[in-house]
């Protein structure tokens, strides 16, 4: 084969081979956003479509002294390119669980812009910088931890579709109030699909944590209770299991909300 060719053809399969990783890089990234994983790398790598929060929220957390009641809703929305908005809900409870629910949906622009709609109207969210919104989520999490309570497993898939604070803004620097007093003391207030059973796992953690004495539990049967967002239905516990928990949780640091 001549000289010439034989260069040829060496340039011709390094260009050939450069095509086909280009193929399967591209491939990869096409799977990879079929995976929620995926969807967050993808819109953590672009400007937030809207960051939003429950107005009472901030302020609650910047205060001290047991009135607030610092629990909200925290709603990210995030483009994923080629497949739609991937919406993200964090609920905190600042009083007590610290990061209590989170999840995602991956939604088409339409019906997130519904979500949106019905974020503002009905739920009164507003929006925050995506900077605050993190280290509210941040030290939810690790005021919850302190009693032996984490968040679902996805939070650690999730918390990244805020990506880095630096490329939205600066840093957000503010350490928020958790609990009822400037300890902390954890309040738990249960929601209207919090059974017996979960309350009872509540307070055992809570007694491990900080001692019979050392925490309050709020029994809250008004429907709707603090669930919010996209909506675990409202319930209230039944009239039995009411009996049983005045029997087995009757003590002075237990309250009851109803109607």
């Amino acid at each position: 084969m001549p000289r010439n060719e034989n260069k040829r053809q060496k340039k011709l399969a390094r260009k050939n081979q450069k095509q086909k990783r280009k193929r399967q890089e591209l491939a990869r990234d096409r799977n990879l956003l079929n995976l929620l994983s995926g969807q967050i790398a993808a819109a953590a790598k672009l400007p937030l479509v809207h960051c939003l929060i429950s107005p009472s929220l901030p302020d609650e957390l910047r205060t001290q002294g047991s009135a607030a009641e610092r629990f909200g809703t925290i709603l990210v929305f995030g483009r994923v390119p080629g497949k739609g908005i991937l919406m993200v809900q964090f609920l905190v409870d600042g009083l007590c669980l610290g990061v209590k629910d989170c999840y995602a949906r991956l939604l088409p622009s339409e019906q997130a812009s519904d979500m949106l709609d019905d974020a503002k109207s009905r739920l009164n969210l507003v929006d925050c910088s995506p900077a605050m919104a993190r280290e509210i989520v941040i030290q939810a999490r690790d005021y919850g931890a302190r009693f032996g309570f984490a968040p679902p497993m996805v939070f650690k898939d999730l918390l990244p579709i805020f990506g880095s604070t630096e490329s939205n803004e600066e840093a957000f620097a503010e350490t928020f109030h958790f609990g009822t007093d400037e300890t902390g003391r954890p309040r738990f207030v249960s929601g209207p699909n919090d059974g017996p059973e979960r309350i009872r796992i509540v307070r055992e953690k809570l007694i491990e944590a900080v001692g019979e004495g050392g925490f309050d539990v709020v029994l809250n049967l008004r429907a709707g209770g603090m669930d919010g967002v996209l909506g675990d239905e409202a319930g209230m516990l039944e009239s039995a299991d009411d009996a049983e928990l005045d029997e087995e949780l009757g003590e002075p640091n237990i309250q009851r909300l109803s109607n």
